[in-house]
């Protein structure tokens, strides 16, 4: 009974930011040692939820980066880049999580990420490190 309580109050607490279009103050968190896996992913625990739900990943929305399990080395090398300039815009101050959704492949939520009223996003593009996404095939960073 106590497990069915938790997992409800999990689940509680998991949909109801997500149901509302405002902005939520997520702690990053570590994973292997990183706040960021790749230039649009990074980790986040939702504060209240049970130990088993809080850790969860957030793709930035609106945008496409290069991946750490790349198809060839020059992606790999952007790859590693881009996760280098989203920690640095991270460090500069709180990040803020707006307009938070489930992402379509589960397991994970895309939200618009903005840090001093900055949204990475439009940072990561201006920087060169992301193309603008807005879902479809994605383009090789292969050259």
């Amino acid at each position: 009974m106590k497990s069915f309580v938790a997992l409800a109050l999990g689940f509680a607490v998991l949909h109801a930011p997500l149901a509302r279009a405002e902005c939520y103050q997520w702690p990053l968190r570590e994973h292997q040692g990183r706040v960021v896996y790749d230039g649009d992913t990074l980790y986040t625990t939702l504060p209240g939820a049970p130990a088993e739900l809080a850790a969860i990943s957030v793709r930035i929305r609106g945008i496409d980066t290069a991946e750490i399990r790349a198809k060839c080395d020059e992606e790999r090398y952007q790859a590693t880049a881009a996760r280098d300039y989203l920690e640095h815009l991270l460090s500069q101050g709180q990040p803020e999580f707006c307009e938070v959704a489930w992402d379509k492949y589960g397991g994970r939520v895309d939200a618009t990420v903005r840090v001093g009223g900055k949204d990475i996003a439009t940072e990561m593009v201006r920087a060169g490190f992301a193309r603008s996404y807005s879902g479809g095939a994605r383009a090789s960073w292969c050259g």
